[in-house]
């Protein structure tokens, strides 16, 4: 068992050191589309549209450490009499990432600390005092993305959410499709 650590160890070390690609990276996506799937979430809630931002460290050419989180304007509920779920995340994130020439392909997979937040549709928030819950879920992302200038990046990705628990909806579960930039310094 020490001799396998002791290898991954060098491994790591040896793709760490000669790396060409020791940089930040920091991205927006400056809009997001999220469909809400699975039984209950789906049959309850219309798509919503919203925004994200992210910044990874990339350890080797082919991993990264980084946050990725991201808002959600409102899911309304389909009976316009019901309520409305703003949602915000925040996820720390592992991502693994292979170079094609100018492309790029990645997986990211992190776990996710969201806050739900439910008002009313037709009445504020401090009207009523809507609901807030603050949730865990996991979250794992494909993406692509095209290099256009030697630091920046242009792409999208689909992300898909699990979220633990949110009230009665056991689990809550939606799918973002997002068109995404980067900055590399």
């Amino acid at each position: 068992m020490k001799r396998i650590v002791l290898l991954f160890i060098v491994v790591f070390l040896n793709n760490f050191a000669f790396s060409q690609n020791h940089k930040f990276e920091y991205g927006l996506t400056p809009v997001n589309f999220n469909f809400p799937v699975g039984k209950n979430f789906q049959d309850n809630f219309k798509p919503s549209v919203g925004f994200g931002l992210y910044g990874f460290y990339n350890l080797t050419d082919f991993v990264s450490l980084g946050l990725d989180g991201g808002y959600i304007f409102h899911f309304i509920n389909k009976d316009y009499n019901s309520f409305k779920i703003k949602v915000m995340n925040i996820s720390p994130a592992v991502k693994l990432q292979h170079y094609f020439n100018k492309f790029k392909v990645y997986m990211l997979v992190g776990y996710g600390l969201y806050q739900w937040s439910s008002t009313p549709y037709n009445i504020s928030a401090t009207q009523i005092g809507g609901k807030s819950l603050n949730v865990g879920g996991f979250k794992g992302e494909l993406g692509i993305m095209f290099k256009t200038a030697p630091n920046w990046e242009l792409g999208a990705g689909l992300t898909y959410h699990y979220i633990n628990s949110i009230g009665d909806i056991k689990p809550a579960r939606y799918l973002t499709t997002a068109i995404k930039g980067s900055f590399k310094i």
